[in-house]
């Protein structure tokens, strides 16, 4: 029996370390893996995998063996073999599960072009399930040709029964210890952890243990509880100001309850209406502007707006995802408190609205938080299903090349071009995402795009290669939408030119967004052309609608900016409720804490140096805000 434990965990760890590097590149680097193994972690990963295996398997192989006692006909091997199958399954089929395989493998199928009109997730399980079954009925019928006495090493009677319930019981409580004791010390190689299904599901069970007070947090995840005996205290608690009491146990009780009057919205007139045309730019970074690639520039024609008096400056994104960033940028509002967006402040003043996006934007729940779901116009990427450039068509991944955006905005234009009627357009363009190539891009500044398999650190120069060529196509499709929009309306729109975020590109050994802050990953593009603006930089997402309706409601007709050197704008990764860091961008630099390290860190050159509780405050009175929000609801 330990024999049968030994060889499932042996075959899982293998199969487990080979299924993430392929999904999530642990020992390699890539895309949203900012902590990729290397060197004597791969040895501690390799050795706490066995161990998370191991009591995993020993808990299903004492009954595996008992279901199969009784089928003597079967032969010894052919019976070891299914209880280790038996073991096997329900360890994998977690992972499985909780990496969403059977869907990818459904969206895989019908990129193919194979059964088109199939339920993805359908069609992944039924095809996961025909590969596993056909695997198990090879290896029973090989196993029938293994003698019984090549394999009675794997069973030894009851006295190994015996040994085994002790070995897992050690085990099974060993290892949500040892997950709590990886995080206390790594972090990053208890986050690996918990990407396996059993290492998960053992921190889950070591955090339901250790949740005395039962307050929702125990010892294992980090950041852990700080008072296991006292359920008003915990890392996500809100922190209520002035009480005496720190809650969440950073930088002492908070002082007094936040300001938020900004974050009112009023009804408004607005004295002029121009045509407006708001451009997000997925995963743009700012430094796209000043870029030169063998002398030819990235955004020519984002640069021409600019040189052309548009207004330009440092511009950061509160949160490093799609969803937020959004809710952020048409609400106005960090808190979640404004219901409204800028979608219905041009409706009220008698615009024709409408939204043409190269995503899914029912992603988050983004196209009612937004308020797009008003807009007289709407179409994304489930309008386009047969022209995805994605793989997959699962809501989040879900994207359409620049070219159909484009089409649709020439379609929507048809019809306007003698209408007096104002327009609001938002235009969502995905083409700088990852892999940040696909088959619709235009060999504008690099004909050598890296392949899905050669992202890797090695290849850092060879992936900005790529995203600075599909970052011109972008560029391309902004000034052709401009030139047809200038064509049919026989004027040019006000423009508004923002990113969700940026993209880290390994220059800190981090490729993607949302995993971390710094210049590369959060701060954007902002560019508005055509409105007199009145600004102070740095700013947020969270600014823009105001901006926009300052510059609507403003007599001037001339701009009015300055950098405030001492203006942050605030930053977080991670749950509004619980973010892992929180972080605060000034114009040329910025100041990050991580909760699970417990350490400041800075980027580029802040004028100021931590501590820097402002930012931690200001989460806290967010917290604060939003459940007064609840508590109202509730009554």
């Amino acid at each position: 029996m330990l024999g049968v434990v030994a060889l499932v965990a042996l075959v899982t760890t293998v199969v487990d370390c080979v299924f993430m590097q392929e999904k999530w590149t642990v020992f390699t680097g890539g895309y949203l893996n900012p902590s990729f193994l290397s060197g004597a972690d791969i040895a501690w990963f390799v050795l706490g995998s066995l161990w998370l295996d191991a009591a995993a398997a020993a808990l299903f192989v004492v009954p595996a063996l008992l279901l199969t006692a009784r089928l003597e006909r079967l032969g010894r091997a052919r019976r070891l073999l299914l209880a280790a199958l038996v073991c096997f399954a329900p360890i994998e089929a977690v992972l499985v599960v909780n990496a969403n395989v059977h869907r990818y493998l459904g969206d895989f199928l019908q990129y193919a072009g194979l059964f088109a009109s199939a339920d993805a997730a359908t069609l992944g399980s039924l095809a996961l399930v025909l590969v596993t079954l056909g695997l198990a009925l090879l290896l029973y019928l090989l196993c029938g040709r293994v003698p019984d006495r090549w394999v009675g090493w794997l069973y030894r009677g009851p006295r190994a029964r015996r040994s085994v319930l002790a070995l897992g019981a050690v085990l099974l409580v060993g290892a949500p210890v040892m997950l709590a004791v990886v995080g206390g010390v790594r972090p990053d190689l208890q986050r690996q952890f918990i990407r396996k299904g059993n290492g998960g599901s053992f921190a889950r069970f070591g955090e339901w243990i250790t949740d005395v007070d039962r307050d929702g947090v125990g010892l294992v995840w980090q950041p852990s509880d700080q008072a296991p005996f006292d359920a008003r205290r915990h890392p996500y608690a809100v922190d209520w100001p002035a009480n005496g009491i720190d809650e969440n146990g950073i930088h002492g009780d908070l002082e007094a309850p936040g300001d938020f009057s900004r974050e009112h919205f009023p009804p408004v007139d607005y004295v002029r209406s121009p045509d407006v045309v708001l451009f997000v730019l997925e995963s743009y970074r700012a430094d796209n502007l000043d870029t030169m690639v063998d002398g030819r520039p990235v955004a020519p024609n984002l640069r021409r707006l600019i040189a052309d008096g548009a207004v330009s400056g440092p511009a950061y994104t509160h949160a490093g995802f799609t969803v937020p960033s959004l809710a952020h940028l048409f609400t106005g509002s960090l808190t979640g408190a404004v219901k409204d967006s800028l979608v219905d402040d041009f409706n009220k003043n008698g615009y024709l609205t409408a939204c043409i996006s190269g995503e899914d934007e029912a992603f988050g729940g983004i196209e009612t938080r937004a308020g797009m779901v008003r807009a007289d116009y709407f179409v994304d990427a489930r309008d386009h299903l047969a022209e995805r450039y994605s793989v997959l068509t699962s809501s989040e991944s879900l994207a359409i090349p620049w070219t159909v955006v484009v089409r649709e905005v020439e379609t929507f234009l048809q019809n306007r071009a003698e209408d007096a009627q104002p327009v609001f357009l938002y235009v969502n363009l995905q083409d700088c995402h990852f892999p940040y190539h696909h088959a619709a891009l235009q060999p504008m500044l690099n004909d050598r795009p890296v392949s899905r398999s050669g992202i890797t650190a090695a290849n850092a120069e060879h992936i900005r290669r790529t995203y600075r060529n599909s970052a011109a196509n972008v560029d391309h499709a902004v000034g052709r939408i401009l030139a047809a929009w200038k064509d049919r309306r026989g004027r040019p729109p006000a423009v508004v030119v923002v990113g969700d975020h940026g993209e880290g590109l390994y220059e800190s050994e981090a490729l993607g967004h949302g995993i971390g802050i710094d210049r590369e990953m959060t701060r954007i593009p902002f560019i508005v052309s055509g409105l007199p603006v009145d600004c102070v930089f740095p700013i947020g997402l969270s600014d823009v609608r105001g901006l926009l309706r300052g510059a609507l409601t403003r007599r001037g007709d001339r701009s009015v900016t300055r950098i405030d050197p001492d203006k942050w704008i605030w930053q977080f990764v991670g749950p509004l409720r619980g973010p892992q860091m929180f972080g605060a961008a000034f114009a040329n630099g910025g100041i990050v804490y991580d909760r699970r390290r417990k350490e400041y860190r800075i980027w580029g050159d802040p004028p100021v140096r931590p501590p820097f509780p402002a930012a931690v405050r200001l989460w806290e009175q967010i917290q604060v805000r939003r459940d007064g929000m609840a508590s109202q609801r509730k009554d």
